[in-house]
């Protein structure tokens, strides 16, 4: 008989969700050791895992064919397990093992909805300490930029290029001094570079990247961000003499960051669950100055949003959040080097830390049962033992469940939801 021969070594997955989208998907990569002698592969997406025995319909279901690994797949949200055979002379191995694409070790990656921004108040909290940044950073770098060997003495100009050196632009004018990755650059503030209108008797000229020499005449423009070399020059044309170099940045674009969390984490029903082991991770990205700082907060949605706290590694709600079961708001958003300032960002997150309960309804079909569940996240687990504690039921359900007749007498249950929450809660069934 043909063997499941395709080990599976390594398998990432990685879930992201746009909360407003119609319809959810996973993005999943599976990486597996192929063997030389198969001729393919199946690979069977299942939303439910097999019972002994039982068959699973094609609504559950569906098998693909595969050759190569890794396998990229985009895959609806509810699919939640898969399995894989080796196919070779004609022959099919056995089925291999069902693993969950929830039980991963892996984060889940959650795009959250932006929402406008309504005040100011942490630019305006942040503003000394940026000024007063920017200002240490000037005197670190120190050095200037004005290229001595190509600037004219002050006998071949009458004196006018001493005086045009003191009324370029100051880099605290129009430009930040920023620390990327160990050294100072200059980041444009804004997206115009004033070079100052001067009047004297020999013009002035620049050039952008080593293009060609223009005479100034307005502010110069940036929209787009980037990197520039700014040559400017002292007239008259064709004998004009470069007075100064500025290298610089332009970066008009505030930074994008994405939650992460950590498993345990299920997405059921089209909510987010958490429980209060699951960590959470911000990060955020900026190509052009670098993030300066990233902020969040969290709370109940009866209760009034608290200050936004600063973000300094991955963490729980908990102990704030112990003991509940409901949805939280969770927002954040970062801040770069050049005061770039995300939109902030919003997530509902559903959080489970209570152990389900369960009663024993009042009413129920002749000769059965009827336990109801409190328990608003996640399948349970029921376990029922009778009064010498031997196992007499044992199912999973969501919100009822409903078994032939016991004796009469007094009975132990014990619930465990997905997260793991267990109780132990005792009852009394009657004929």
């Amino acid at each position: 008989m043909l063997r499941w021969v395709a080990k599976l070594v390594l398998f990432t997955i990685w879930i992201f969700i746009s909360l407003s989208a119609a319809e959810v998907r996973r993005s999943v990569v599976i990486t597996f050791e192929t063997d030389p002698n198969a001729d393919f592969y199946h690979i069977e997406w299942l939303k439910e895992k097999p019972r002994s025995g039982a068959k699973l319909s094609d609504a559950d279901r569906f098998i693909e064919k595969v050759t190569t690994s890794p396998i990229r797949k985009q895959l609806p949200i509810e699919y939640r397990f898969f399995r894989m055979r080796t196919a070779a002379g004609g022959y099919y191995s056995r089925w291999g093992e069902v693993i969950s694409l929830e039980k991963s070790t892996e984060k889940l990656t959650v795009q959250a909805d932006e929402r406008p921004d309504d005040s100011d108040k942490l630019r305006r909290h942040t503003e000394k300490q940026t000024e007063a940044k920017a200002e240490n950073d000037r005197t670190v770098a120190g050095k200037s930029d004005i290229n001595e060997k190509d600037t004219p003495d002050k006998k071949d100009s009458g004196g006018d290029v001493e005086s045009l050196r003191t009324q370029l632009p100051k880099d605290d004018c129009c430009f930040r001094t920023v620390m990327i990755e160990g050294r100072p650059q200059k980041i444009l503030a804004g997206r115009e570079l004033p070079l100052a209108e001067l009047t004297f008797e020999r013009p002035l000229y620049y050039s952008l990247d080593g293009g060609e020499i223009k005479s100034y005449e307005q502010p110069l423009q940036f929209r787009n961000d980037g990197e520039h070399r700014l040559d400017i020059f002292v007239g008259p044309l064709p004998r004009q003499r470069r007075l100064r170099t500025i290298w610089f940045r332009v970066d008009n674009s505030a930074p994008v960051t994405t939650l992460g969390l950590f498993q345990p984490v299920i997405y059921d029903g089209g909510q987010l669950w958490i429980t209060g082991t699951s960590r959470l991770e911000l990060k955020s990205e900026d190509p052009g100055s670098g993030v300066a700082f990233i902020r969040y907060r969290f709370y109940k949605n009866e209760e009034s949003a608290p200050e936004f706290r600063d973000y300094r590694g991955e963490f729980s709600l908990l102990p704030k959040l112990a003991d509940i079961e409901q949805e939280v708001l969770f927002e954040f958003f970062a801040e770069d080097q050049n005061g770039n300032r995300e939109k902030t960002k919003r997530v509902t997150i559903h959080i489970d830390t209570l152990a389900p309960r369960m009663r024993v309804a009042e009413q129920a079909p002749k000769g059965y049962h009827r336990l109801l569940l409190e328990e608003k996240s996640t399948p349970v687990l029921v376990e029922i033992y009778d009064a010498l504690g031997k196992l007499v039921r044992r199912a999973e359900t969501r919100h009822m469940l409903q078994f032939p007749k016991l004796p009469a007498g007094r009975y132990k249950a014990k619930l465990t939801d997905n997260f793991g929450n267990s109780r132990q809660q005792e009852f009394e069934l009657k004929d």
